[in-house]
């Protein structure tokens, strides 16, 4: 959604930079071929870096590795959350 501007709001930009993170497998798929191919790293990473520049306009590559990093350790933190929850006996329920 855009605003007045013209411009998309954050959390639009970031679910397109999580999306476009998923479509690249050289970024996070250990097993994968690509993940040892830096060239094929290094296209994700500007692929993700073009996306970025829409928040950021002087989004350098060490930001969007940055960015990745603070969404994976995110993630991993709520994911804990759900996983000790349903060790403790209580039942969640993601919306």
């Amino acid at each position: 959604m855009e605003d007045i501007s013209g411009k998309r709001n954050e959390r639009d930009v970031l679910l397109q930079f999580i999306h476009t993170y998923r479509d690249h497998p050289a970024l996070w798929k250990v097993k994968s071929r690509e993940y040892s191919n830096k060239i094929a790293r290094s296209k994700g990473i500007s692929a993700l870096q073009d996306i970025l520049k829409e928040l950021e306009p002087d989004c350098t590559r060490n930001a969007v590795i940055k960015k990745i990093n603070c969404l994976r350790s995110s993630f991993r933190r709520e994911y804990r959350k759900i996983e000790n929850s349903k060790k403790s006996g209580f039942d969640v329920q993601l919306v």
